[in-house]
């Protein structure tokens, strides 16, 4: 868009080594057909490091501009991005959210409405969820509201039927061997739904989500935490690191009181689901960042954190957990076992309780001493 910018860039999240092709069809057909207004509010959902939001604030100076995603991490690199590019925080915000489609605020900010909604489409949202976005987005849009998006090939027919079902007006379209682009005026939305009724998956005792795993079975990791749960029963005031859609929670009901929390906002909102419980979440970045949010002294973790190439996670966790942790409060950490191995190696302060190995996996149950 005629701007020399540079981004920070994660190995946890999309796109990695350099802006995703994708991201730049997306942002050319924007700059080709002037679809962004000088003036007005834009929406950049499932923002990732913030590419397009910094670049649509930085062209445009004038727009109110919002970049959303479900994990935290990616709102972290968001805010850094804006900050390295020197964006102006007035009209520029972050905010956890999902895809805005017949939720009723799936973004936690104000406005609730937009002028422009862009989007680089997740694949691993689901078929259902993708349908919902782009049938029901116009909920969300300012009067003469438009949406560009952005879908990988092998669900762009896909895309196209959702659209021509809803009776949208398809303004602008490209595409080449990878991505497809649409440019459209949404047709008729359907009345307001439920978290549930968007995102469940299966009906089981314990519900699985579009864009979450474990719909159908449990997998190695979850199976060594809950081993270890069932015999360890967590107690007194417990936290959980990535919650996973419920199982684990499930098994924490001798907890007196739990927390969850984690960088993916539809991981929190669907263990909560199945645990009905309504019980406080916080969305964060890192496991660090507990430390901010968490005041008393807790009883019990259990953190089942993602584990990314150069990143001293293990570190994290047992520094972290030890400030946090009573005397002889207990953590319980799963993962691969070479990356719970490194926790085992560097865990000063802590006796070790007792491990379960399984299939590559591995959960190691610590006390602080």
């Amino acid at each position: 868009m005629g701007e020399r910018l540079s981004f920070y860039l994660s190995l946890g999240l999309f796109s990695s080594f350099g802006v995703d092709s994708g991201t730049r069809m997306l942002m050319k057909t924007l700059a080709q057909q002037n679809a962004v207004p000088e003036k007005g509010s834009v929406l950049d959902t499932g923002c990732g490091t913030g590419v397009i939001a910094v670049s649509l604030k930085k062209k445009f100076p004038k727009l109110d501009v919002t970049a959303s995603d479900r994990n935290a991490l990616a709102l972290r690199f968001t805010s850094m991005n804006a900050e390295l590019n020197g964006i102006d925080k007035n009209g520029f915000q972050t905010a956890s959210g999902l895809l805005p489609g017949s939720l009723k605020r799936p973004v936690d900010c104000a406005p609730e409405k937009w002028d422009l909604i862009i989007s680089n489409i997740p694949a691993k949202a689901g078929k259902p969820v993708i349908k919902d976005f782009l049938q029901n987005c116009g909920h969300h849009l300012a009067d003469g509201g438009k949406v560009a998006v952005v879908i990988v090939q092998p669900l762009a027919d896909f895309a196209e039927n959702c659209l021509s079902e809803s009776g949208a007006a398809i303004t602008h379209k490209e595409a080449d061997k990878q991505y497809s682009v649409y440019h459209f005026k949404p047709g008729k939305a359907a009345g307001v739904s439920t978290f549930a009724s968007v995102y469940e998956r299966t009906d089981d005792k314990i519900t699985g989500f579009y864009g979450l795993p474990e719909f159908d079975s449990l997998s190695y990791r979850s199976q060594v935490t809950l081993e270890i749960l069932n015999g360890y029963h967590c107690g007194g005031k417990t936290l959980l690191w990535n919650p996973g859609i419920g199982h684990i929670p499930a098994a924490c009901s001798y907890a007196d009181e739990l927390i969850t929390a984690g960088e993916d906002l539809l991981q929190l909102k669907a263990s909560d689901f199945n645990a009905a419980a309504g019980y406080p979440h916080h969305h964060l970045p890192v496991f660090r960042d507990l430390s901010s949010v968490i005041k008393d002294e807790l009883d019990y973790i259990v953190a089942v954190p993602d584990f990314i190439t150069g990143a001293a996670v293990e570190e994290e966790v047992l520094s972290t957990s030890l400030n946090l942790l009573k005397s002889r409060g207990k953590l319980l950490a799963s993962g691969k076992s070479s990356d719970i191995a490194r926790i085992e190696k560097s865990r000063k302060g802590y006796i070790l309780k007792h491990s379960v190995k399984y299939r590559g996996f591995r959960a190691l149950l610590l006390e602080k001493q």
